[in-house]
């Protein structure tokens, strides 16, 4: 600052640090650069009362309270004024450690940020607003520094239902997970996000690899009765949502060939000529529990779909007749409630390429003519495709393509999902935002691809769950 005297200030957690030229300061510049331009007049406030250094004069320049680690280049200078353990605002007005989700522009403000994720906004948000956590229902929620006239204020609980705070000095795990449908109605009872994609088991799809026992606890096999034999064959599969529901294909439980009928989920299941399954996992020695079947009490398919198309709205849900057990073998998967409705997955960000994280997974065909169906759930690391190429790719062909409900993925030779993998998921193994945390997402839905599976340049289509939140939501019932 050519010899000036630095002005110092303290960050919303108390911790002193300096004001700073915005230009300076890489950590805010890019949080205001990544929030979308239509947002909330009370995220602006919040930025404003959490870094704008008050003005001493009116014609003096903007400056940002920035802290120390965010300062761009890094300055040997450290501040005089003593840290303050609470919370405050550059105003000067009463601020507080609240659940986040307490904390009314916060929450905005996460929801308006637009993907990917700088990865400096996880050292923002850890360094200047994260104040601690506190443990609701066993699980540990982050707390920000919000102002107090922006909380929600709600009933004290009472007695028995008093939770315990718990505040530390290390960066804790924040598990935000903003939802623009957190307010509908049936939004619980399907899976939350601190009771989803997790799989605690390290470890045919078309030249694909066996998977771990229990690696993926999420995935369903729909079972088929032919002629009213008693024998049930696996035939398509599915994805548990929560524990009444899975969701899977529409083709796999209307129009059904012949006198085929769906009667049975499996859930928990690795091979399916042997109950246990044993095998080895990074741990060591491990076998799963017996497989859970269920009846199916209910079955919703898309009511429009084959309209206007062919496999157009490919998509089902399938109510169980009882809840799952959850275990290690028995989980849900996480729906995209917090991804952008255009979102096209192809992105690659500093701290993951997403792209080598997703994965399609069943017990269908291992042979590119489709026989040969997997005794042991298969998984594949399939490339998405971009929307665009694949609707030409389809049009060549002869077939017609809704990039905004439908996506591809594969297209290499060789590798690819097929025969009997119909209504299984296209998931992705994602890093939580703001945490060490990972989760698995259901991106889509297996639909359809080219009669000869693994044909290079062609890729199998899916059906996009972003689209179909709203439907899935409108469609569960308790």
């Amino acid at each position: 600052m050519g010899g000036q005297e630095r002005r110092q200030c303290r960050v919303p957690t108390g911790k002193a640090s300096f004001c700073v030229s915005h230009t300076e300061c890489p950590y805010v510049l890019d949080l205001i650069r990544s929030l979308k331009k239509d947002r909330p007049s009370n995220v602006n406030l919040i930025i404003r009362q959490s870094f704008f250094c008050p003005k001493q004069k009116a014609n003096d320049p903007l400056q940002i309270c920035c802290p120390l680690e965010g300062i761009q280049p890094q300055i040997e200078e450290k501040p005089t004024l003593p840290d303050k353990d609470e919370c405050g605002t550059q105003t000067g007005a009463p601020a507080s450690c609240t659940l986040y989700n307490k904390c009314t522009p916060f929450l905005q403000l996460l929801l308006n940020l637009k993907r990917p994720i700088p990865p400096t906004l996880p050292n923002l948000m850890q360094g200047s607003w994260l104040c601690g956590l506190e443990n609701v229902a066993g699980f540990n929620l982050p707390k920000i520094c919000c102002p107090n006239d922006a909380i929600v204020v709600e009933p004290e609980p009472t007695p028995s239902t008093t939770t315990t705070t718990t505040t530390t000095t290390t960066t804790p795990a924040v598990t935000f997970e903003p939802e623009i449908f957190a307010s509908h109605p049936n939004r619980n009872l399907l899976a939350k996000f601190d009771q989803c994609g997790r799989t605690d088991i390290l470890g045919q799809i078309v030249n694909g690899v066996e998977a771990a026992i229990g690696e993926f606890p999420w995935l369903a096999n729909l079972g088929y009765t032919v002629g009213g034999r008693s024998r049930v064959d696996y035939k398509c599969g599915g994805a548990l949502i929560g524990d009444r529901y899975v969701v899977t294909a529409a083709h796999c439980v209307t129009q059904l060939p012949g006198s085929f009928q769906l009667k049975k989920v499996r859930l928990g299941e690795h091979k399916l000529s042997s109950d246990p399954d044993c095998g080895n996992s990074d741990g060591g020695p491990i076998c799963n529990d017996s497989p859970q079947d269920f009846d199916v009490e209910e079955i919703v398919f898309h009511q429009d779909y084959g309209v206007p198309q062919v496999f157009r709205n490919d998509i089902a849900l399938l109510r169980l007749s009882r809840p799952a057990n959850f275990s290690d073998f028995v989980q849900p998967i996480c729906l995209p409630f917090d991804h952008d409705e255009n979102e096209n997955y192809l992105e690659t960000t500093a701290d993951q390429n997403l792209q080598k994280d997703v994965f399609v997974a069943g017990w269908g065909a291992t042979n590119e003519r489709g026989r040969d169906p997997a005794d042991a759930l298969q998984k594949l690391n399939v490339p998405l495709f971009p929307g665009d190429k694949c609707v030409d790719v389809y049009k060549s062909r002869g077939g017609i393509l809704d990039p905004q409900s439908q996506m591809c993925a594969g297209g290499e030779k060789g590798k690819d999902s097929c025969v009997g993998d119909s209504g299984s998921a296209l998931m992705r193994e994602e890093k939580v935002e703001f945490s060490r945390l990972r989760r698995w997402r259901l991106l889509a839905v297996v639909s359809f691809g080219p009669r000869k599976c693994g044909t290079s340049g062609v890729p199998g289509v899916y059906t996009r769950m972003r689209h179909y939140l709203d439907w899935i939501l409108e469609n569960v019932h308790a």
